[in-house]
């Protein structure tokens, strides 16, 4: 018995979620360091913005690289 295929198995919208998800912890991410170095709450907020366009330009990277 054959499983179902890549496309079968994840759809669009699980794509997506990856997606979102990845920019989430990139975002996360950046706040994270910003708070463990003691910076102000505008720098905060400032990397986590920084670190949620890094992602969403990673994944636009990520998705031109690998469209099928």
């Amino acid at each position: 018995m054959v499983g179902p295929t890549r496309e079968e198995a994840m759809s669009r919208s699980d794509y997506r979620y990856l997606a979102a998800a990845f920019v989430a912890l990139l975002a996360i991410s950046g706040g994270l360091v910003a708070l463990q170095s003691d910076a102000s709450l505008v720098l905060v907020a400032l990397s986590v913005v920084g670190g949620t366009a890094v992602g969403l330009v990673l994944v636009a990277y990520l998705r031109w690289t690998f469209r099928s």
